[in-house]
């Protein structure tokens, strides 16, 4: 593991026990706490997807690769016909 991962790994967790400490001492909007715990542990399951290097697909992959071309095809269709 290089130093980014290890630092973004302790300044995550260092972050996420000073948010815990805050919450627990105030109430706070039922809305928000299961947000922010989803939001965490999506983080979280990226990060050790990252780590254990497993690819982890994303939209904008998938948008360059299949639909930019297809509507790049289109478009030249269309104005050249």
């Amino acid at each position: 593991m290089n130093i980014f991962l290890a630092l973004f790994a302790l300044l995550w967790l260092g972050s996420t026990a000073l948010d815990y400490v805050k919450w627990k001492n105030r109430q706070v909007k039922n809305v928000s706490k299961p947000l922010y715990l989803s939001l965490n542990a999506g983080i979280f399951a990226l990060y050790v997807a990252y780590v254990a290097n497993i690819r982890v697909p994303m939209p904008t992959l998938f948008f360059i690769r299949y639909v930019a071309p297809w509507v790049k095809s289109y478009l030249r269709g269309y104005f050249h016909a």
